[in-house]
């Protein structure tokens, strides 16, 4: 589910580096995030899976996902599907805006600061994720998607804020 999430976002924000850093006060409350607040949110997001995970990486996992959930007929199908995918992303092919959900459903309690955490922690499931992947060239049609752990940080975080979607 966490890669699932990843992968949405990765179609919205790219894979590109976004050039913030957080500037935010981890403490305050998502429930109160303005329009800047969350760019800021999206930007840091961005560059600490930009540092920790390669694009070559990135590329991969959208692609392999991509090519699995749309699914084909024949091996090949999916195989084409996923090489396109991955060399219009390594060409900087996605890129859009950046979506975190709705803070506003978020818990007074509920902190940019365990939004960070779980940035964090989905990134380390990632890196984990990433290379038990296969390559394009040997998906199948019975290739399936990997599942991910969804971390704590990010089970305490979603039970506080029902509507929010990790930056990553």
């Amino acid at each position: 589910m966490r890669a699932r999430r990843w992968l949405a976002y990765a179609l919205l924000c790219g894979v590109s580096a976004c050039g913030a850093r957080n500037t935010l006060d981890t403490t305050k409350p998502l429930k109160t995030v303005s329009g800047d607040d969350v760019a800021q949110i999206c930007a840091t997001s961005q560059d600490d899976l930009n540092r920790d995970v390669s694009a070559a990486d990135q590329c991969k996992l959208i692609s392999v996902m991509l090519a699995i959930a749309t699914g084909g007929t024949t091996d090949a199908d999916i195989q084409s599907t996923c090489s396109s995918l991955y060399t219009a992303c390594i060409g900087g092919g996605t890129s859009s805006d950046c979506n975190i959900g709705d803070p506003t459903t978020c818990s007074s309690s509920a902190t940019i600061g365990q939004l960070f955490d779980c940035v964090n922690d989905d990134i380390t499931v990632l890196q984990q994720l990433i290379p038990g992947l296969p390559a394009c060239s040997a998906l199948t049609t019975a290739s399936t998607i990997p599942p991910g752990t969804q971390p704590p940080s990010c089970t305490t975080l979603l039970a506080e804020c029902p509507d929010i979607i990790s930056p990553v």
